[in-house]
């Protein structure tokens, strides 16, 4: 007499399914507890055993650099779950000078409620370009980490030391949707958060997607060389590669740069600079709802093309908003205590000649220049509604 079906136990009935499905059927995903009081490197060991689509719960301590190469992965970390810089050497790509903490490599990541710690390493000789998180032609989603003290334990200028690295190197990459999502990133030395997408060859590039939202992006102060907070862009890039990004509703404090010379920024899109023009990059960039307290410049998207900037809090700092003059909409921000609101690459250009350009509106804005006195920045509906 046959058992009724719902007294089988479950894996067997599981195995059952997975010999008549065949050998081809993937493994089922499983998740596994990684302890990292145990000494030695048991993250890595954990991730070279895990199956694609399995995942590691991390505790404790882990005092390693770890690398996913080629694989879909979480990492969860529990309470308390750091990974810090090693003691030791390490390199994880051929060709680089980057050192990360935790990088990705052609996979499909998710990496949440990890403290990643750079314990200012990037003071040793062999952990240059000290990165937090760096992923390499990859995808997937960064939330709720939190990422501290990536940088040298003295000021320095080093311009590859960042929190958080994506970068779009080779062929077309992992397709789909890169999400940055409520970490809090602080006490890093150059950028919060760097995006490239460097291939030259728009044959072979699709566009590098972005959202990056809610995250807590904190300076180390006033410092002697520039600190960004969200910096697209590099100057290597070739100014070819599409980036498509929709940043919205972060928060940027402590960005600072007291030297004359370099200026720190919350929201930096890098121009293309040749000896006898700017070239605009193809990135489509969307800034709306951000808070920025104390930034050298809040906002500089002199290389986005098109762009819209809406509905942010800019305060604090040298200067508001810089825009190329093409395809820029700005309307309902409200900017405060700046000794300049909006500034355009074409230094004779005003906001409101910049409304009137046949691609571009600026509606809306709220300019506070001194703290008895609140005006409206040039641009049609100047006059209507508070916004």
């Amino acid at each position: 007499m046959l058992k009724p079906l719902h007294l089988v136990p479950t894996l067997r009935l599981l195995g059952l399914f997975a010999s008549i499905a065949g050998p081809g059927v993937p493994a089922l995903a499983r998740t596994h507890e990684v302890d990292c009081g145990s000494g030695g490197a048991p993250l890595q060991l954990a991730i070279d055993r895990a199956k694609d689509g399995d995942t590691l719960r991390v505790g404790g301590i882990c005092r390693e650099a770890v690398r996913i190469v080629n694989r879909k992965l979480t990492l969860v970390g529990t309470p308390g779950a750091t990974l810090e810089a090693p003691d030791y050497p390490w390199t994880t790509l051929p060709h680089s000078t980057l050192h990360p903490i935790l990088q990705a490599v052609g996979s499909n990541v998710r990496i949440e409620g990890l403290s990643i710690d750079g314990r200012n390493r990037a003071d040793d000789p062999w952990a240059t370009g000290l990165t937090g998180i760096q992923l390499i032609n990859s995808r997937g989603t960064l939330i709720r980490n939190r990422i501290v003290r990536i940088r040298h334990s003295e000021q320095r200028s080093d311009w590859e030391v960042s929190g958080i690295h994506i970068h779009r190197r080779t062929g077309p990459g992992k397709e789909g949707l890169i999400r940055i999502e409520e970490n809090l990133i602080e006490d890093f030395e150059s950028n919060g958060i760097f995006i490239q997408n460097s291939i030259s060859d728009l044959q072979k590039s699709s566009s590098l997607n972005l959202i990056i939202s809610n995250n807590r992006i904190r300076g180390s102060g006033a410092m002697i060389q520039n600190q960004n907070g969200i910096q697209i862009g590099g100057l290597q890039d070739g100014g070819s590669s599409p980036i498509d990004a929709r940043i919205e509703n972060n928060a940027f404090e402590g960005l600072f740069s007291y030297s004359g010379i370099w200026s720190s920024t919350a929201i930096y899109v890098t121009p293309l600079v040749l000896p006898d023009r700017i070239i605009l990059r193809p990135y489509t960039i969307e800034c709306d709802e951000n808070i920025v307290d104390s930034s050298n410049t809040a906002i500089s998207l002199t290389s986005a093309s098109p762009a819209r900037i809406t509905r942010n809090t800019l305060q604090g700092g040298d200067l508001g908003i810089w825009v190329h003059s093409t395809k820029i909409r700005m309307r309902g921000n409200r900017l405060s205590n700046l000794e300049t609101g909006v500034l355009t690459v074409d230094s004779d250009l005003s906001p409101d000649q910049l409304h009137h350009r046949s691609s571009s509106r600026v509606r809306q804005n709220l300019l506070r220049t001194s703290a008895n006195s609140l005006d409206r920045l040039p641009g049609r509906g100047a006059s209507g509604k508070t916004p």
